[in-house]
């Protein structure tokens, strides 16, 4: 949790947007932000839903941006998309689903859905549709 008076998702006007990447397994996760990175976003890496959602909550600032995989464990991508949509706060902050899983998504925060293994052109495209 930041400390009071900082944030994760406060950002230097130099840097690109910040964007929450969701990922529990550590190397599609750091590929990810990875890519990310290079195409000069800031990245906040959470490994799973909960971790997210506390970042979330506990922050007064928001991402631009949720990068979010559907299957984890301790609280899954779908699970967090749940809660999310009880937080009147949250629901303009765009998410792209990134996932191996087939299943179907209802939520109309999800603005894009990317399949692994991700295309990192794909990926980047997504990201700065969605933060302008």
């Amino acid at each position: 949790m930041p400390r009071a008076g900082t944030s994760f998702f406060v950002q230097d006007q130099s840097v690109g947007a910040t964007i929450l990447l969701v990922e529990d397994d550590a190397d599609s996760r750091e590929a990810l932000a990875v890519m990310l990175r290079d195409a000069g976003f800031t990245v906040v890496e959470c490994d799973n839903g909960r971790e997210a959602l506390a970042r979330l909550v506990g922050d007064n600032a928001l991402p631009a941006a949720i990068v979010l995989d559907l299957a984890m464990p301790i609280m899954s991508g779908q699970e967090l998309l749940r809660v999310l949509r009880n937080y009147l706060r949250f629901s303009h902050v765009p998410i792209i689903v990134v996932t191996g899983v087939s299943e179907p998504i209802d939520d109309d925060a999800v603005v894009a859905r990317l399949t692994k293994p991700v295309d990192p052109r794909d990926l980047v495209q997504k990201v700065q549709a969605v933060t302008g």
